[in-house]
């Protein structure tokens, strides 16, 4: 009888080790990218433990589902560590806000009867790379 005890011990001790659940950094982004301001809404992979989200706009947050919104046309590093039964981890995503387009034309003419040519010049800001069409 004590050794099926000597040899069931070690093989429980082996199997119970360890069953705490890891944390799971993930996220997923609503947006990766846009035209400012642009709020996007972050949804972490496991909402117990404790978070820590880095927005690289000056922000930080601390709830499992944050909303971030982003007015400076840049590249953003978004972080999120996910701590949970003392060991943490984690994970960055890029999100990249573009300049807001700014629609501005200039006319040949501004009071003209109805047959007249009028030539239309766009003067304006894409935000993006392209060729306005109108």
């Amino acid at each position: 009888m004590k050794k099926i005890i000597y040899i069931l011990l070690p093989l429980f001790m082996l199997w119970s080790v360890d069953t705490q659940a890891q944390p799971n950094p993930n996220f997923t982004p609503s947006s990766t990218s846009g035209c400012s301001p642009l709020s996007v809404q972050f949804k972490s992979a496991d909402s117990t433990g404790t978070h820590q989200w880095s927005f690289d706009n000056g922000n930080q947050s601390q709830f499992p589902n944050p909303t971030a919104t982003f007015t400076t046309a840049k590249t953003y590093t978004v972080t999120h560590t996910h701590t949970k039964n003392g060991t943490s981890l984690s994970a960055s995503v890029n999100i990249t806000v573009h300049p807001s387009p700014v629609a501005d034309f200039t006319a040949t003419a501004t009071a003209v009867c109805p047959g007249t040519m009028v030539t239309f010049t766009f003067s304006g800001s894409l935000g993006v790379t392209g060729t306005p069409s109108y």
